[in-house]
């Protein structure tokens, strides 16, 4: 017996011999994927929970419940509740905020490139459904987090202001101040969840609609029928 469990051990350190790192680019990969995979699953799961219950409502207990495992399978992953909130509200800001910078397209004429990157917009913010708790729930974020948001949105309104800029400087859009204009714009976006039922409407049907609403914000006014009629 202990000869043939020699001739085993044997075989196979001369196997790990001939290629010790076979097992190795293979396996560990393959594990980082994995980990990658179940942590996803818990920031989506969480996102989902905390736009249901909201920060307060929502509990670590809730979040095993819908995932099906033990409090040791979540903390594994994170130290607690407001860590997967954290990051969740981070993450938002940089799919949602980065949408002009991204989407701009220089060559383009300016009504269209705004028109684009409204549009990426709104179908960012319909998609990252958990963008709403930085304004839902934005009491219960750190300073440092407001901070780095303040961050993210002053360089998102920046590119906004620099493209009505052109437009109006262009004659192509027809607003009073940029700012007031910017921020009615956002104020579309920011309270879209308060009204928002995803059963309802095709996301991209809507991200079209809120688009053109947007638009009508900063785009010169049609001529009435007796404007017309006195023109002809």
């Amino acid at each position: 017996m202990s000869t043939v469990r020699k001739t085993v051990s044997d075989a196979r350190s001369s196997a790990d011999a001939e290629s010790p790192e076979a097992v190795a680019p293979v396996t560990r990969p393959h594990i980082a994927e994995r980990q990658e995979a179940r942590r996803r699953q818990i920031l989506d799961t969480a996102g989902q929970l905390f736009y249901t219950k909201g920060y307060a409502g929502m509990t670590m207990s809730d979040l095993c419940s819908a995932l099906g495992v033990t409090k040791p399978a979540v903390y594994y992953y994170f130290t607690d509740k407001y860590e997967i909130f954290d990051i969740l509200c981070r993450e938002a800001a940089q799919v949602c905020l980065s949408a002009i910078r991204e989407t701009a397209n220089p060559v383009l004429p300016v009504r269209e490139r705004l028109q684009a990157c409204l549009l990426e917009m709104a179908r960012r913010c319909i998609a990252c459904h958990h963008a709403a708790l930085t304004y839902r729930d934005r009491q219960y974020l750190r300073s440092e987090t407001v901070e780095w948001l303040h961050t993210m949105s002053r360089a998102y309104y920046r590119d906004l202001y620099a493209l009505l800029d052109e437009g109006k400087r262009t004659g192509v859009f027809d607003f009073g101040d940029a700012r007031v204009a910017a921020h009615a714009m956002g104020g579309v976006m920011g309270f879209m969840y308060t009204w928002h039922d995803p059963s309802r409407i095709d996301p991209d049907v809507l991200a079209h609609e809120l688009s053109s609403a947007m638009m009508k914000i900063v785009l010169p006014a049609a001529p009435g029928p007796i404007a017309t009629a006195a023109a002809s």
